[in-house]
């Protein structure tokens, strides 16, 4: 099983960390842009329904997209620096952070066909906004299991 982009694996500690940063930043731009929308309401930013399918209620919401970060950045800041706890492979790990990625990422892709089928008037973007940001995170796991995985 390979990682994201297909066939693709990440050798390099740093550079991993510095994709995960960046996969991690617009994790967090969305996390700041639901408490905006949650706290002032601007009209440049879409309406608290856009942002949550509502299954969890906002605080719980917010407490686990906080330790998402936390962790994200714990494990990124530990391969940009090449801690060995952190960018040592571990290839069963690996293997298992790829599995789980591949059916997150996909999972999302059905999410948003049922979605796309059950609410054919919200099509393509309307309530999109939680779809795109797990593909976001589907994506950090993938890049990280590539890296774990080695070859």
């Amino acid at each position: 099983m390979s990682g994201w982009p297909p066939a693709f694996t990440f050798d390099d500690p740093r550079l991993t960390g510095v994709v995960l940063a960046f996969l991690e930043l617009l994790f967090l731009g969305r996390v700041v842009g639901q408490l905006l929308v949650a706290m002032r309401g601007p009209r440049f930013l879409p309406p608290m329904s856009e942002w949550q399918s509502g299954l969890l209620p906002y605080r719980v919401l917010l407490a686990s997209q906080t330790l998402i970060l936390v962790s994200m950045t714990i494990i990124g800041a530990g391969l940009l620096t090449a801690m060995p706890w952190i960018a040592e492979r571990r290839p069963e790990l690996g293997a298992l952070l790829l599995g789980l990625g591949w059916i997150y990422a996909l999972s999302m892709v059905v999410r948003y066909a049922v979605r796309m089928a059950c609410h054919p008037e919200a099509r393509w973007t309307t309530r999109t906004i939680p779809i795109v940001f797990h593909a976001v995170l589907a994506t950090w796991i993938l890049v990280l299991g590539s890296y774990v995985a080695g070859r």
